[in-house]
């Protein structure tokens, strides 16, 4: 009779630590299901962009001016608080403001801008730093240019018809930032644009560069 109980006793407690062992991975494997979520993000910003202009074999800065950018990111986990995928959709200013000998020249286009960034990440603390890299896409909305020269000024659509400027504008983007707590974070970015924005042939080459600095919140 003994041994039937002992070996009750041993069956209960297997069958205790083995709901135990089920239980456990359970929560744990819903933890890493809540870390792997896509989360979503809001981002707001200064802009400090110029435009690089190259022709006759020379590169000159048209000079930087003041822009913003608002938008929203997600966050997709592909290594669990390692690496990341972040695209992102965001409104922003751009373009350049120039002065010489009294004549002027400032343009601030508007971009809807799509960046894809690979993301880095390394958690200390409440903290968690992140590298990142990748490109963005752009197309043209709205904006102006206003030159003033020898004293008279004229405005005009910086996409208009005759500008002479593509809407579409490709580059690529590197950074950094902090995010604390999970939700809030401010990060700084630069985007160097590849893609010649003078429409026609030519030698004559036009491209936005971009500093960015950037707060938000993680949902």
């Amino acid at each position: 009779m003994r041994k039937y109980f002992v070996l009750a006793a041993f069956a209960m407690c297997a069958v205790a630590a083995s709901a135990q062992r089920a239980n456990s991975s359970a929560s744990l494997k819903q933890e890493q299901d809540v870390d792997m979520k896509v989360h979503f993000g809001v981002r707001v910003g200064l802009n400090v962009p110029n435009m690089t202009e190259k022709g006759g074999g020379e590169s000159e800065n048209m000079g930087s001016t003041i822009g913003w950018h608002i938008g929203a990111i997600a966050d997709i986990p592909l290594v669990k608080n390692y690496f990341y995928i972040t695209p992102g959709l965001y409104f922003t200013q751009k373009g350049y403001k120039y002065s010489e000998y009294g004549d002027k020249d400032k343009a601030n286009p508007m971009y809807l801008e799509i960046p894809i960034l690979f993301s880095g990440r390394y958690t200390f603390g409440i903290a968690q730093l992140q590298v990142n890299f990748g490109p963005y896409f752009a197309v043209g909305v709205a904006g102006k240019e206003k030159e003033t020269y020898d004293g008279d000024t004229d405005k005009d659509d910086f996409f208009g018809k005759d500008s002479g400027i593509k809407r579409f504008d490709a580059g690529l983007s590197v950074g950094a930032g902090v995010t604390l707590a999970q939700h809030y974070y401010v990060g700084i970015q630069y985007e160097a644009g590849l893609a010649n924005l003078y429409d026609g042939g030519g030698d004559d080459k036009l491209r936005n560069k971009n500093f960015m600095v950037t707060v938000g919140y993680n949902f």
